[in-house]
């Protein structure tokens, strides 16, 4: 009988099972959201109340259920006392409670309509929907001490139990399996804390905005190459900080990348570039902006954020976090490094004259954006993204792609690092979002079960990116959703950038984040990452401990969506158990969790076991 408002049952377990059929039918992934006692209810009547029935078919007064993407808790206050409000999401819902006077269940209120996309496959990938029952398990791992093939395992469960559990699912199966016989037969298994440990990772982005289907393979190797100069110093045991830093170099050292060499000119022909980091652990942001003739401005980031370490200066001056122009080359010449640096690349100089060219042509007919799409299109080495929108100001036009790096080093701290050249044929002085605190990067370690450790950076245009501060903003919506972590990426990125009352005015937004999520517990450690983009593409590339090279791709909207209205994202996850790397007594080989979650890349590694294609 299909679940309908007013329908009336005889006992919670009859509306129990009606609602997961309704569930399992119509495809729609809810679970409970609160439920009460009728014997609580009872205690707390005001006098001359009739009580609710107290026998085992009745013992709860209400159940509701909520979609599980209905929304999250967002601390509102910073005092002793946790102040929290609660952020609508999906309005999905369906409410239950007992009619007193027939003593009977009636369904309230149910609300179908969900804010999101929903449907068979979507929602067997739900974790409810792959768990496997004690019986089941015992089973499996019955058919483990076979040495069966994992895909094996996988297809029986899924065929004979109609459970669409995924390899992960498995392994974590028969991982669980052997810690339990170990324990029987009280083996002690030794932990080598290992260089090449999964519980290190990397992630590096080269922009969002336009890249070149031609030049795709140059981004792709630019990304590549940061990730392993960061793992390099990752494998020396040196800090998260250290890495970005590394990663966030080598982008600025390639010329298709809009940061340090090659990137976009100003009106007045030179390279200002901005950069900035964040160090998880100590919290310490360091930035410079509109600084010129520095071939790696985020190394100078970087050093701010060291020397606030020191402590103040004489007479208890602050340290300075951000430095931009003059003063950013002064600091530069006091610390040793060299400002001399030519920036300028022939590709950048060619395309700078021909914008200068198009600027100085009569605005009359609002045409000539019109032509320059074609240029930007079609040309790897250009870094923005143009609309046709007549008359209208070429720096609101502009969306630079800043790039990024996210970390986690071998004791759990994580760090961000964000550089960018900027627009193009942009105002001399101007100060983009990879300089400002909480727009352009971000990054808190974990400070609780409850507080996981995340980092982010962020690109696009970058005056949405600083009204948005949209960097602080996801970590935050992460660090207090009650959500998995792609949900609230998701929601952070439709609600707070897409939705957000400060661009309610721009018709078209221009954004991208990479943003890493780590927890640590007595297990192991999780690293989960997840990137979304309202841009055409976006270039990604990352790497754990445990891998020999890093895996390089671009995401692109898909089909007819629409960039700055429509949204692509995709995911990853590294489990780590017991911290590093833990041998397996019967194989003697690393048991290491790796999966992706949300993917709609190709790339050019091995492709991945599981994919779901998330484009809104």
């Amino acid at each position: 009988m299909a679940l309908v408002k007013g329908q009336i049952y005889s006992s919670w377990d009859d509306f129990l099972a009606a609602m997961q059929h309704y569930m399992d039918t119509t495809y729609q992934p809810f679970v409970k959201q609160s439920s009460q006692l009728a014997s609580k209810s009872n205690e707390k009547l005001k006098p001359g109340s009739a009580p609710f029935p107290e026998e085992e078919a009745l013992k709860y007064c209400l159940y509701e259920f909520r979609c599980t993407h209905r929304g999250k808790y967002k601390g509102t206050g910073n005092g002793m006392k946790i102040v929290r409000s609660f952020k609508e999401g999906c309005p999905a819902r369906v409410y239950a409670s007992v009619d007193k006077a027939m003593k009977k269940i009636v369904v309230r209120s149910l609300v179908d309509e969900h804010n999101h996309p929903i449907g068979p496959h979507l929602y067997s990938q739900y974790p409810k929907q792959r768990l496997l029952s004690k019986e089941q398990e015992s089973e499996i791992l019955e058919l483990c001490k076979h040495k069966l093939p994992t895909k094996v395992l996988r297809d029986h469960v899924r065929e004979h139990y109609g459970k669409n559990v995924h390899l992960s699912d498995i392994r974590n199966l028969k991982f669980r399996g052997r810690k339990v016989e170990n324990r029987k037969s009280q083996e002690h298994i030794e932990v080598p804390i290992a260089v090449d440990s999964p519980s290190l990772f990397i992630a590096v982005h080269a922009g969002a905005g336009i890249h070149s289907r031609d030049n795709e393979s140059m981004y792709r190797a630019a990304c590549k190459t940061a990730c392993e100069q960061a793992m390099l110093i990752l494998r020396e045991r040196k800090s998260a900080l250290e890495a970005v830093t590394a990663a966030v170099a080598s982008l600025e050292d390639s010329e298709c990348t809009n940061a340090g060499l090659g990137s976009n000119l100003t009106m007045d022909g030179t390279v200002e570039c901005d950069a900035s980091v964040m160090d998880g652990k100590s919290l310490y942001f360091g930035a410079v902006g509109a600084l010129s003739g520095v071939k790696n401005p985020v190394t100078v980031a970087h050093k701010l954020a060291e020397e606030q370490k020191l402590g103040p200066l004489p007479f208890g001056r602050v340290r300075p976090s951000i430095l931009v122009g003059d003063g950013a080359r002064n600091f530069c010449k006091d610390c040793g490094i060299i400002v001399e640096n030519n920036l300028v690349t022939k590709a950048s100089f060619k395309t700078y004259n021909r914008y200068k060219r198009k600027c100085q042509q009569p605005e009359t007919s609002g045409t000539w954006m019109k032509k320059l799409r074609p240029d930007l299109e079609h040309n790897g080495t250009d870094h923005t993204y143009l609309k046709s929108s007549g008359d209208v100001s070429i720096e609101k036009n502009l969306v630079q792609d800043t790039v990024g790096a996210v970390c986690v080093d071998h004791e759990g701290n994580v760090a961000a690092a964000s550089s960018s050249g900027g627009i193009w044929l942009k105002h001399s002085g101007r100060i983009g979002p990879a300089a400002m605190y909480g727009a352009g990067c971000w990054a808190q370690n974990q400070v609780s079960k409850l507080k996981a450790g995340v980092a982010a950076v962020t690109s696009g245009c970058g005056e949405h990116l600083v009204q948005t501060l949209l960097a602080k903003t996801c970590c935050d919506s992460v660090r207090a959703s009650s959500t998995d972590f792609s949900s609230s990426v998701a929601s952070v990125f439709q609600n707070d950038f897409l939705g957000s009352e400060f661009l309610q005015r721009v018709g078209e937004k221009f954004g991208g984040a990479l943003i890493l999520k780590t927890k640590s517990h007595e297990s192991g450690r999780e690293v989960e990452l997840s990137w979304i983009h309202s841009t055409a593409s976006m270039c990604i590339a990352l790497m754990d401990g445990s891998k020999k090279s890093p895996v390089g791709f671009m995401s692109r909207l898909e089909g007819n969506t629409s960039p700055g209205h429509s949204y692509t994202m995709g995911g990853h996850v590294t489990t780590c158990y017991e911290m590093d790397v833990m041998t397996d007594p019967a194989t003697e080989e690393n048991v290491v969790e790796v999966k992706d979650l949300l993917s709609g890349q190709s790339t050019d590694e091995q492709q991945v076991e599981e994919t779901v294609y998330i484009t809104i």
